[in-house]
């Protein structure tokens, strides 16, 4: 027990207590404003760690959660979402532009409205599918280029249509020089 007063531990004979000499009831006090204080110190530090460890763990998650939206989005936003595989048929240069400071895919930016490339599997290759409609006369298109590396165009294009023809890879590699040359036109006013 406590003396209510002072709040000195005591005997629990004590009939007053001898730091301060306060006079207690029957040489027992029941409990004391400072006794409640301390039990209910510590039952809050019972469960104060459980309840901080719940909340460390709900609050990790939920900043690991959103941490992880920013690092998908980051990659998503850097790469527009693309595979490997359309990356690398995007990034395709000098094979057949005239311009080397062009790749496939800003040409095809370009060119195209409402384009749309698609991982794919032709003939039992890899291969990315290209969509979308010519802006000059409004020919839709479908192509197929196979991923990796080949000899020439008209082997890494094995569907190109434009309209309703359907034509070989050079079609495409003469369309694709042809709008490469119109960009840098209208980029650089040749």
């Amino acid at each position: 027990m406590y003396c209510p007063e002072c709040g000195r531990k005591l005997d629990e004979e004590s009939k007053f207590c001898p730091e301060c000499g306060h006079k207690l009831a029957d040489g027992k006090v029941l409990d004391t404003v400072k006794e409640k204080a301390v039990h209910f110190e510590e039952k809050i530090s019972e469960r104060l760690p459980e309840n901080l460890r719940k909340n460390k763990k709900r609050t990790y998650a939920i900043f690991g959660g959103a941490f992880l939206v920013v690092v998908i989005f980051a990659i998503w936003f850097f790469n527009r979402g693309y595979s490997q595989n359309i990356l690398f048929v995007r990034g395709m240069q000098n094979g057949f532009l005239e311009e080397d400071h062009l790749t496939f895919g800003q040409v095809m930016d370009y060119a195209l409205v409402n384009e749309k490339w698609k991982d794919t599997v032709y003939e039992g290759k890899p291969a990315v599918m290209l969509t979308g409609t010519y802006m000059d006369n409004g020919d839709s298109m479908v192509a197929i280029i196979y991923v990796g590396n080949y000899e020439s165009w008209s082997e890494s294009i094995p569907y190109y249509r434009r309209g309703s023809n359907e034509l070989d890879g050079l079609h495409l590699a003469s369309d694709a020089t042809e709008y490469a040359s119109k960009m840098t036109s209208s980029y650089f006013g040749q």
